[in-house]
C-alpha cells in the first residue's frame, strides 16, 4: 500500500486530471485488501489443492486405469469451463470496482464541497447523483453475483454427470470382479473430492 501511495505521488498531473479522488481511494484501500485477503487465504489453499489433485489421480491409476482415465478427462473440460467464466466474472470484478470507485468519488466530491451544497441547496441533487452511483454498483455486484453463482452449479451439474458415469463404469467393473464394491466407493468419495481443489 505505502509503495502504490508513493508511486501515485510520482504519477503525471494529467493522469490525476482524468482520475476521480473516490476511485484513486477505493484503490489504495479496497483493492490492496483484496490482494492480501488473496495472498493470506488462496496460496496456501492453491498450494494444497494441487497436492491434492495430484495424489488423487496418482491412487487412481494405481487401482483403476478406466477410472483414472475419466478423472484426467474432467480435468481439461474444467479447466476450460473454469477460464471462460473466470474471463466473464474478471470483467463483471473489473466493471464491479470501477462503480465503487464512482461511488466513492461522488460521495468525496460532495463531503469536500458540502458547504456549497448547502448553500446553494444541492442537497436533493447530490442525493440523486449518489442514489444513482449506488444503483449502478449494486447492479455490478449482482451481475459478479450471478456469474459465481452461475460457475458453482455449472461445475455442480459437471460433478453429478461424473460421478454417474463412475457409478456406471465402477459397478460394469465390480460386475465382471475387476474391483470391488468397497473400492468403487473409495473412488467415487475421491471423485467427489477432486472437484473442491478443481474449481478453487
Amino acid at each position: 500500500r505505502a509503495a502504490m501511495f508513493g508511486h501515485l505521488q510520482r504519477l503525471s498531473l494529467a493522469f490525476h486530471l482524468r482520475r476521480r479522488t473516490g476511485d484513486v481511494l477505493s484503490r489504495i484501500t479496497s483493492d490492496v485488501q483484496a490482494l492480501e485477503e488473496f495472498v493470506c487465504d488462496s496460496v496456501s489453499d492453491l498450494l494444497g489443492s494441487a497436492l491434492l489433485l495430484t495424489g488423487t489421480m496418482a491412487y487412481l491409476l494405481w487401482k483403476s486405469w478406466r477410472i483414472a482415465l475419466l478423472a484426467l478427462v474432467v480435468v481439461p473440460v474444467l479447466a476450460l469451463m473454469s477460464n471462460a467464466f473466470a474471463r466473464r466474472i474478471k470483467e463483471a470484478s473489473k466493471e464491479q470496482r470501477a462503480r465503487e470507485g464512482d461511488l466513492a468519488s461522488t460521495a468525496q466530491e460532495m463531503l469536500s464541497s458540502i458547504s456549497v451544497v448547502q448553500t446553494y441547496g444541492r442537497g436533493d441533487v447530490e442525493e440523486r447523483k449518489f442514489a444513482s452511483e449506488s444503483s449502478s454498483a449494486m447492479a455490478a455486484i449482482l451481475r459478479t453475483a450471478r456469474l459465481e453463482a452461475l460457475f458453482s452449479f455449472t461445475v455442480s451439474m459437471l460433478e453429478a454427470v461424473v460421478i454417474a458415469a463412475v457409478v456406471l463404469i465402477g459397478s460394469r467393473l465390480v460386475g465382471a470382479r475387476v474391483i470391488d464394491a468397497g473400492l468403487l466407493v473409495a473412488f467415487i468419495l475421491l471423485i467427489q473430492g477432486m472437484f473442491k481443489p478443481t474449481r478453487r
